[in-house]
């Protein structure tokens, strides 16, 4: 775990990538207790979009995701 100021900051996004690679239901799994920190990893899951195709021969109609943010303070 990493820490700011002595705090460990991480934070757990879940969506959902569809065959096209359209992204959904983007919502915070794991809040780190931080807004900003929090709003940022969301947005980064948001801007993302498209994300690559699912392949041809993937089993599932959309594939659910739990994105992990750490901080690595410098």
């Amino acid at each position: 775990m990493y820490r700011i100021c002595g705090v460990p900051v991480r934070t757990v996004v879940y969506f959902r990538i569809h065959p096209g690679g359209q992204v959904s239901d983007i919502r915070l799994e794991q809040a780190s207790g931080r807004e900003f920190f929090d709003r940022s990893a969301q947005r980064a899951v948001m801007l993302s979009e498209p994300m690559p195709k699912l392949p041809a021969y993937f089993p599932g109609s959309e594939l659910g995701v739990h994105f992990g943010f750490n901080y690595v303070q410098p």
